[in-house]
């Protein structure tokens, strides 16, 4: 794994997660491989006995030879942004980073989230709670503002509005179809003629952001489609790739609002 690492041609991010239970971190990667997989290696678990976190992080940095290929590290919420410069100038000094280490430090949205939540419930607290003393529960209930009679009213207002169409009447027509089928032929000419001049003259992320929209659908994967399009986009296709990789939360959407400090999972305190 180690030697992976080595001669991996990319960035990296770090993920660090202290968990309350037994004051207890974890050290992750984050990056994505040639083959366009992103990846998760879990390389330091270990109690916080007289050892900062940051410590930790240096220190699995250098036991990983991943000191000069960190390009991001997510934390908790918890720390000051002091942190993060402490650990920039221990693992990089004052070599330049990707936009300037503007994205550097990145804190856990799940915790911002979390924090949002409860702040908003604590204003409406009061509120629910007079509201709830004005609620009769045996109340008859609106049936008629149930979604499933929405979707059928929905459905039949659809079905009025698009039943009928405008019919043409008028099927004349002032040239014939060769000379229309001509001209026609003559404007795609000149289209691709104009594509062709233009192509060479355009960078990389401008051809990019002249690509059509791609419908959403349930099969759609970001990664799979710059595996394919990396050969046509190469240096943006690196820098996509790193970007990807960085991890915006330490915690799963299902467990993104535990108040809570996360417990630590038994097996790995037995190993230790």
């Amino acid at each position: 794994m180690k030697s992976r690492l080595k001669n991996f041609n990319g960035k990296i991010s770090l993920s660090v997660d202290v968990m309350g239970t037994y004051n207890f971190v974890r050290i992750s990667l984050h990056f994505i491989d040639e083959t366009w997989s992103l990846k998760k290696w879990v390389i330091k678990s270990c109690p916080l006995d007289d050892t900062s976190p940051w410590d930790v992080i240096i220190e699995s940095a250098e036991d990983w030879g991943i000191k000069n290929k960190i390009s991001s590290v997510t934390l908790s919420s918890f720390y000051e942004y002091d942190t993060f410069e402490y650990i920039k100038d221990h693992l990089h000094g004052k070599k330049k980073l990707s936009l300037n280490g503007q994205l550097f430090g990145v804190y856990c949205c799940g915790e911002f989230m979390s924090q949002t939540v409860q702040y908003a419930f604590g204003k409406i607290q009061d509120t629910i709670g007079k509201a709830r003393l004005l609620y009769n529960p045996k109340g008859e209930p609106l049936w008629y503002l149930t979604s499933f009679h929405l979707n059928q009213t929905m459905e039949l207002r659809s079905m009025g509005e698009y039943s009928s169409k405008d019919v043409m009447d008028n099927y004349d027509s002032s040239s014939s179809s060769g000379k229309a089928k001509e001209e026609g032929s003559f404007t795609v000419l000149q289209e691709i003629v104009s594509q062709a001049q233009n192509w060479h003259l355009k960078t990389e992320l401008e051809q990019y952001l002249e690509e059509p929209l791609l419908p959403w659908s349930e099969d759609l994967c970001v990664l799979k489609w710059w595996k394919i399009s990396s050969s046509q986009y190469p240096t943006l296709s690196m820098m996509v790739r790193d970007f990807l990789a960085v991890p915006i939360s330490l915690a799963t959407s299902y467990k993104a609002f535990y108040t809570e400090p996360r417990p630590v999972v038994e097996h790995l305190i037995t190993t230790l």
